[in-house]
């Protein structure tokens, strides 16, 4: 679900009448020292909820990404960024990077700690 917070400027939003959880929210974000940003977010049918973050002009930094994850997720939830193999990398908008979280709140596996 979409947290309310001032720095998304909505475009639009839309909830499955059948599952409240799966969701398409299209807009921008406003974070400082970030340029114009398009935001989109959403679930599938495979339980995975994904945000894509597109500043204009330059990719978003880690610490504006944990910001963004912060924003549509819990500070303590895990979400995780994919570096899938090269054969099967989709390019449709220049400097923009994902975050995804599976529903059922899958465990990531222990790391550098």
């Amino acid at each position: 679900m979409i947290r309310k917070d001032k720095r998304l400027i909505k475009d639009r939003v839309i909830y499955d009448r059948e599952n409240p959880y799966d969701f398409l929210f299209v807009g921008e974000i406003k974070l400082d020292g970030m340029p114009r940003t398009s935001v989109i977010a959403g679930s599938n049918e495979n339980g995975w909820e994904h945000v894509s973050v597109c500043p204009v002009g330059r990719c978003p930094t880690w610490d504006e990404m944990c910001e963004v994850k912060d924003i549509f997720w819990g500070e303590e939830e895990e979400c995780i960024q994919i570096h899938p193999k090269k054969s099967q990398y989709v390019n449709i908008m220049d400097h923009c990077l994902h975050i995804w979280r599976h529903k059922d709140g899958m465990k990531l596996p222990e790391i550098g700690r």
